[in-house]
């Protein structure tokens, strides 16, 4: 089993999901990204490793519009689970919208991250979800 730190990171986008990747190995900062791309998908991929000896994950990392269950909804069932609601769970969205900020918050967000324009910007979003990841013991 890894000891790595996990993150479950909900993107639609496989480019999103690459530069993030990228940022995490580019800062030497070593993790295993597991991506789903929808929130049915991260939902069955979190049931499974709560029901198994996996770890469970150090941080879930949200894109709000992602399909079949939003990210607003995902966050709404993990903050709702005692299972994970202590987990940190941030939202990383291209949204500039104070309503899904707004949202965010009251949903319970660790944080709200708006998605950078150019890859060497998301250096800075893999230091602060760093920052933030609970690592197995």
């Amino acid at each position: 089993m890894s000891s790595l730190p996990r993150i479950l990171l909900v993107e639609d986008n496989p480019g999103d999901v690459e530069l993030l990747r990228q940022a995490f190995e580019d800062g030497q900062y070593r993790v295993e990204i597991i991506a789903a791309q929808d929130g049915r998908r991260a939902l069955r991929l979190i049931e499974e490793a709560a029901s198994s000896d996996t770890a469970l994950y150090g941080i879930f990392v949200l894109d709000l519009n992602v399909p079949i269950i939003n990210g607003a909804e995902l966050l709404t069932r993990i903050k709702s689970d005692p299972r994970l609601r202590s987990i940190p769970t941030v939202v990383l969205t291209s949204s500039t919208s104070p309503s899904d900020r707004n949202l965010s918050e009251r949903l319970q967000a660790s944080a709200f991250l708006v998605k950078p324009q150019s890859a060497g910007d998301y250096a800075a979003i893999a230091r602060m979800l760093w920052s933030h990841i609970e690592r197995p013991s």
